[in-house]
């Protein structure tokens, strides 16, 4: 075979080098993270009737692409070659299949540890900020919205970034529950310990039961949002819509400030 050459050229021409296939690393940096919920990016990259390689495999799922072009799209999985061409859905898809259950489990532990601790310190710091200024206020006002945010903040943070770490809505509310308990616990520490010289046994009997049922409750309200926020995201293969969770989360913030308002009242009157 002759090798191939221009008019005017002196010598034999190379052929070009295709490009390599994008990568994960292309998708990773791809503009979808910044599309409105619901756009496919399909339409944005033109379909290109490139040859695949004989040797590549697809990105999502590994199956053999020989005798596709860049327009297909892998005929197990559905992925597309050109993950230019890949929407939201195509993304998570491939992101969900890279984590293990082991692995989400483990995940799981994680961000329930890291949660209690994280919703005290957060709550101090908005105790510490709102208390001189709003007084009595901010227990019935203020004290319920930051610790109800504080508690769930990791896990909400998971679910807006990395929502493919949560394998099932189960781990969602172990995360959330296991953080509201250590955020009782510190809590109650805090009050009978250090606030409070010589609690008397109704105090103590009361927030280690009312109070705990309490954090517990409302935060178990505010997962059964952020369970709706994942589910939707996984079905409709779009980005997560926060404020899906709203209700779940004023519903919370509610209880806990008629909560505080009973409570003062009780304090005041000397029931507890």
């Amino acid at each position: 075979m002759r090798p191939e050459t221009t008019p005017g050229a002196t010598g034999p021409v190379e052929p070009p080098l295709r490009a390599p296939l994008p990568s994960l690393d292309h998708a990773a940096e791809h503009s979808v993270w910044d599309e409105p919920a619901g756009v496919a990016h399909a339409g944005a990259v033109a379909p290109s009737t490139e040859p695949v390689g004989a040797a590549e495999r697809c990105s999502g799922c590994g199956y053999s692409l020989a005798g596709r072009t860049m327009a297909d799209v892998c005929p197990e999985c559905g992925l597309p070659i050109d993950l230019r061409r890949a929407d939201y859905r195509a993304w998570l898809a491939i992101r969900e299949r890279g984590v293990a259950p082991g692995a989400s489990w483990a995940m799981t532990a994680l961000i329930a540890a890291i949660s209690g601790p994280l919703a005290i310190t957060t709550a101090l710091w908005g105790s510490a900020e709102l208390g001189d200024t709003l007084g009595m206020l901010s227990l019935v006002g203020a004290a319920p919205v930051v610790e109800e945010l504080a508690k769930v903040v990791v896990p909400l943070m998971v679910i807006e970034t990395r929502p493919w770490l949560f394998r099932s809505r189960a781990q969602i509310v172990v995360a959330c529950l296991a953080s509201a308990l250590v955020f009782a616990s510190v809590e109650n520490w805090l009050y009978l310990s250090v606030r409070i010289q010589n609690p008397s046994a109704s105090l103590v009997l009361w927030r280690w039961t009312v109070c705990v049922v309490l954090h517990v409750g409302c935060t178990a309200i505010v997962s059964l949002g952020l369970c709706r926020v994942h589910r939707e995201t996984f079905s409709r293969g779009v980005r997560p819509r926060i404020e899906a969770a709203g209700p779940y989360l004023i519903a919370a913030i509610l209880i806990h400030a008629v909560y505080n308002a009973f409570a003062i009242v009780m304090h005041f009157t000397g029931a507890i």
